[in-house]
This record gives C-alpha cells, structure tokens and sequence, in this order.
C-alpha cells in the first residue's frame, strides 16, 4: 500500500514530498528550531488525513555488527533484543537485522544493530505527528535501504562502498559486505565542482577504508571496490585521482543511468540522489522501521478501516451477483410458468 507523502528528516530541516508525474516532488520545507516547528504544526492541521513515512538521513546513525548463537526463534529474538537494548539504551529509535548465518566453523548468526543515537533530531517532530493523529507507516533510514539500490545498480560479490551524493553537498557512503549494510558515513563535501568533488570522494574512499580495517570489517589484504554515482566529468578525475590506489578500485554510473534504472526516468540533479530512496518510501514499504508500535497505531488504524470497507464492498457485490442470479433464474422460471400454461390452455 503506497502512502501519499513522505516527511525527510536531515540534519536542520523536514521537508515533505509527495509523487508527482516526474517522481517524488518537494512541496515544503521546515527548519529545525521554534519557528519551523511552528510551521509544521499549522501545515499538519490542515493536511492531517495523508498517510505518511518518514525517511532519515542523518549523520548521528550508528551500526554495531554482533554475532548470536543458534538457539530457537522466540530465544533468539528475546536474546537480539535484550542486546538491542543494552547497547542503545538512551534513544528509543534503534532496531536490529539478522544478517544470515556465521562462516563455517561457526555455530550462530550475524545481526546487525542500528540506531539514531540522537533522539531529539526525530522527537520534535515526531510529537506533532502524533499529536495531529498522522497515520504513519514507518521510520527509515537511507543506509538500511541502501543494499536494495546497490544491487540494482551494481553486480559485484566485493565488499563494496556505496558513494552517492545527498541533499546537494553531502556524501552518503554506506559500506556493504555479502549483500549487507556494515557500516554508514554521512560527511559534507566542500564543493560540488567535479575536480574538488572527485578529490573529496577519493580522499574519503581512502579515510573509509582506514576506518574499516581498523573496526575489522575489512581485511588490509581486502579488495575495496568503491561504487560512485557521479556524472561523466567528475567519473573521469576519479579514475584519474584513483588509478594509483591498488587495494581500492573505483567504479562509477552516470546518475541519468541509475535512476533510468531505477524509476524507469533521467535525474536533472546529480547531487540529489536521496530522490532514489524517497520513491522508494512512496511506493512500497521497506523491511526495516525505526519506528515503535505507539508511533504506527494510527496507520495501522487506518490500515484496518481500509480492510472492513475493502471485505464489507466485497461482500455487497458477492451479494449483488447472487441477487441478480437468483432473479434471472426467477425470470427464467416464470416464462416457462406461462408457457405451460398457455400450452395447458390450448390443449384445454
């Protein structure tokens, strides 16, 4: 069931975006302090009957990967999230992922733990949300829906750095490792020009992969392929500025390229991937949720509505055909009445 607008949490602001005939389309947009939140209360009183998703890209996003032993499902989920707990205990926004089982040898399952460490970037304005009734399906993160878009994008079994450019002078890499996300960085680029662009892109390839051999989720020895969506001028100075690099190999797709093949249209903005993961939100519904059950009661709510008209509709037309068969086969029985009769009277 798609939803009719999506709120997109960054680091100051929310804006709303709706589906339009040329993919998602920013409508309005709120600041993060008194005023914007003023705003976006009145905005709601007004709008407040449109199912909704939020969708988060932000830097405060932690993941921590741990490993689990076999035990039963219903153990094994009490175990995930008593760990979950544990590890993320100040903010109520964190889930967990079971990544598929450990290497041979080894008796368990890999899980991945997330978490919006900063809760006040969503608590504002999750409590005029609320507050409003919205009927709210979820809260998403960009690098939990990141391996989706990677794999329809690239075909490599490598670990793999997923490069994009988000919210105009941002750099989103999120770091995928057997077809999982293992780790996210949100850093600000500081300029969009191909040349110093493509220099910043390699230089925090480089300072990723530093980070990933030292958190053990990649081997020194390791092969980096890292994947870039970038226009064909600033892919030209990356190959340029990274042939020198042997233990890291780049790759790049034309944005026009990616999100024919994505969304079946061209991008105009090569610095506005995130309009990739907002389509997405839109029109179907990730697996992962940073949201809690109290947040999507009123989606649910809705949801269940939608179910009793939907059967009660149902139920009308199944009754509707029978009405109208039982009635043609009434007619049907009644001319044959009259023929009898008229055929009794011509013998009488």
């Amino acid at each position: 069931m798609a939803v009719q607008r999506a709120f997109y949490v960054t680091q100051g602001s929310l804006s709303v975006w709706e589906t339009g005939p040329a993919g998602p389309k920013r409508v309005l947009t709120f600041t993060d302090d008194d005023a914007g939140l003023h705003e976006f209360d009145g905005y709601l009183s007004i709008a407040a009957g449109q199912s909704s998703a939020m969708l988060v890209d932000v830097i405060e996003e932690e993941f921590v990967r741990d490993t689990i032993p076999r035990v039963g499902f219903r153990d094994r989920q009490l175990l995930i999230e008593r760990r979950l707990a544990r590890k993320y205990r100040r903010t109520p926004y964190r889930v967990s992922v079971l990544q598929g089982k450990t290497r041979r040898g080894e008796d368990g399952f890999n899980v991945l733990h997330s978490a919006i460490t900063n809760h006040e970037l969503l608590d504002p304005w999750m409590q005029i949300i609320l507050r409003h009734r919205i009927p709210l399906r979820g809260v998403y993160s960009v690098p939990l829906m990141a391996p989706n878009v990677f794999k329809a994008l690239f075909s490599t079994s490598a670990p793999a750095l997923f490069v994009a450019a988000h919210q105009g002078n941002r750099l989103r890499q999120v770091f995928i490792s057997d077809g999982y996300v293992a780790s996210a960085r949100l850093s600000q680029a500081p300029s969009t020009d191909p040349e110093s662009f493509a220099r910043f892109v390699v230089t925090e390839a480089q300072r990723s992969r530093r980070y990933l051999e030292r958190m053990r989720l990649l081997s020194n020895m390791e092969l980096l392929e890292v994947c870039v969506v970038a226009d064909a001028d600033t892919a030209l100075r990356i190959d340029e500025l990274g042939a020198e690099e042997n233990a890291t190999q780049f790759t790049c797709i034309d944005p026009g390229t990616a999100f024919k093949t994505l969304l079946g249209r061209d991008l105009d903005d090569a610095f506005a991937f995130e309009l990739a993961y907002l389509s997405a939100v839109l029109n179907r519904r990730p697996k992962q949720s940073y949201a809690r059950s109290g947040e999507t009661r009123y989606w649910l709510m809705q949801r269940m509505r939608n179910a009793v008209i939907g059967a009660a509709a149902t139920v009308a037309a199944a009754c509707s055909a029978f009405s109208a068969f039982y009635l043609s086969d009434a007619w049907l029985l009644k001319n044959r009445i009259d023929t009898i009769e008229s055929q009794v009277a011509q013998l009488t």
